[in-house]
């Protein structure tokens, strides 16, 4: 259902009006005219009140019907919020993020240099293709970039992505290796998936992505001495 009209306006500091008339169709004659008001207050900082992202919604309903025991206050106003929050996807005034697939990179700021980036996503989370029943696990992502790098919030997101989806341990592990290494191309790859207990089993599973003419750089032991001190004996 869609609003017949709306008007809405930024007031000075954070307060936010709107408005809006609906048609409700009645089974014994025409519909019933509803204008909903509504005064939204996002306080977005701790320094004016606490918690930082307190919202306030104030509903002014007022019906043009004598057949207004039909509708009640309580589901027209569940129902309206959940009208403005599906339009407008909006979170404390800032846009909500959605799962994607896409990952984003930017350049490595060094490429004269093998550099070891080291990454531990603790929440990922997907479905047993077998029984729909949420599987959990720790990511560790390490990589040599080549030209790029991938961008967290990105890879945020793209973890995200899997949530609803039904994947095998082996199957998603390698997935995301493919993926990550199809944005980046880096020199090296390697994505370790530690999946909590299922059925009794812990299952870790490794998979490694290597630069085709790339060879890494002779590993230096810097921890020869059984233990460092100041002093001497």
């Amino acid at each position: 259902m869609l609003p017949r009209s709306s008007f809405a306006e930024d007031e000075p500091s954070t307060h936010f009006t709107a408005s809006a008339t609906l048609d409700f169709p009645q089974p014994l004659g025409p519909t019933i005219a509803l204008n909903l008001s509504l005064n939204l207050i996002v306080v977005g900082s701790t320094n004016d009140l606490n918690p930082a992202s307190l919202i306030c919604f104030n509903f002014n309903l007022t019906f043009f019907s004598l057949f207004n025991e039909v509708f009640h206050q309580s589901s027209i106003m569940f129902s309206f919020l959940k009208y403005l929050i599906m339009t407008t996807q909006s979170l404390g005034s800032k846009p909500t993020a959605q799962p994607t697939k896409e990952l984003e990179t930017f350049e490595n700021p060094n490429t004269k240099r093998d550099l070891h980036v080291h990454m531990q996503i603790p929440e990922f989370t997907c479905l047993c293709p077998k029984t729909g029943q949420p599987d959990f696990a720790t990511l560790y992502l390490d990589y040599i970039p080549d030209e790029r790098c991938v961008e967290l919030k990105s890879l945020k997101l793209y973890i995200w992505s899997f949530r609803d989806e039904g994947c095998f341990h082996e199957a998603v592990t390698n997935q995301i290796l493919d993926d990550l290494v199809k944005a980046t191309e880096p020199r090296f790859m390697r994505l370790t998936a530690k999946f909590f207990v299922r059925g009794g089993v812990f299952t870790n599973v490794t998979a490694e992505h290597k630069k085709i003419g790339w060879a890494s750089e002779p590993y230096i032991d810097l921890n020869q001495f059984p233990k460092e001190t100041n002093y001497r004996d």
